[in-house]
């Protein structure tokens, strides 16, 4: 994630990704307003603890930052996937100047074959989603005389939050795949 231009914190519950939210907001935009998808799991988040006021939809022209819930992170690449459809607008992960990306630390898989497997099950088990993306980190693109710009296409910033413990064994297994040729 931090090789693709993006920022990770790390939380130990809820509460502390609440907190995390609340100062990132009010660092990058002086406000603790955000857009947040219809996610049952970001609406029972404790919002009021730390003064963060989601408006739960579709990211509109004026949203300047939104919040998704992933449903994988992979350690290899540093990508988060995501689902789009009615509890997760793909405008809110594409139209804002900033996502944010909430990843329960159960849900750090190894590997993009890991990914896919979860996925398939999440398709065997709950139907197709309207659709899937991996995010790899904010939007940038070199096309024009060879300069970097940023949020060309999407968002200019992008900020993982990790809720919980890391799964056991899963810093050795990511080191052992950095350390590969």
């Amino acid at each position: 994630m931090l090789l693709n231009s993006g920022t990770v914190d790390c939380a130990d519950n809820r509460n502390d990704a609440v907190q995390l939210i609340g100062r990132y907001l009010y660092r990058r935009f002086r406000t603790h307003k955000l857009v947040a998808g219809n996610d049952p799991r970001l609406a029972a988040m404790p919002w009021r603890e730390a003064g963060v006021l989601p408006r739960f939809g579709t990211a509109e022209n004026s949203d300047s930052a939104a919040l998704s819930y992933a449903r994988v992170a992979v350690a290899e690449t540093g990508a988060i996937v995501t689902y789009t459809g009615r509890s997760n607008s793909a405008r809110n992960t594409l139209l804002p100047e900033d996502h944010l990306v909430l990843v329960n630390r159960e849900d750090l898989v190894v590997s993009l074959e890991a990914a896919w497997q979860r996925i398939r099950e999440d398709i065997r088990d709950h139907g197709r989603p309207r659709g899937i993306q991996f995010i790899a980190g904010p939007s940038s693109t070199a096309d024009v005389e060879g300069k970097l710009v940023m949020g060309a296409h999407g968002p200019r910033h992008w900020h993982v939050i990790l809720v919980g413990e890391i799964p056991a064994g899963a810093l050795e297994e990511a080191h052992a795949l950095v350390a590969k040729p």
